[in-house]
């Protein structure tokens, strides 16, 4: 099965430490193949913002092939395991969560927002999800 691994840090300063983030990335994929997974592909998504200073957060997708989740317990803070194809939200069609999204991105990058969501979806797509699995996915993710 397919599972994904995020990771975030946040600098306050506005530069990320390329440095810390790097070791930090290479023992998390050491611990994953480790453990018995196989790492398939990371991604990285940088934002900035802020109101008075503005900061940097960097997501990390790390998306990984194994029987099982993998535990990754040193770093439980910071990280969080899902497994793309279990996520069920009851109640909502899959266009009203598209809808709800929308609105979230488009709210928070403007013009580009539609953009931006539909790019989210590929890229959970490309882990062997559907279309609606992404969008049930971003959804949990987002907590609407």
């Amino acid at each position: 099965m397919k599972f994904v691994q995020l990771w975030s840090t946040r600098s306050l300063t506005g530069l990320p430490d390329w440095r810390k983030d790097t070791r930090t990335l290479n023992e998390l994929l050491r611990e994953i193949q480790s453990k018995g997974g196989e790492v398939l592909d990371v991604k990285v998504s940088i934002g900035v913002g802020g109101h008075s200073t503005t900061y940097t957060t960097c997501v990390y997708l790390i998306i990984y092939e194994s029987d099982e989740p993998i535990d990754l317990e040193a770093r439980k803070d910071t990280l969080t395991v899902a497994k793309i194809r279990s996520v069920e939200i009851k109640g909502k069609s899959i266009r009203e969560m598209y809808d709800e999204l929308l609105e979230l991105y488009l709210s928070s990058y403007g013009y580009s927002g539609r953009a931006k969501l539909e790019r989210a979806i590929e890229d959970i797509m490309r882990t062997g999800a559907s279309r609606e699995e992404a969008i049930k996915w971003l959804y949990k993710k987002e907590k609407l």
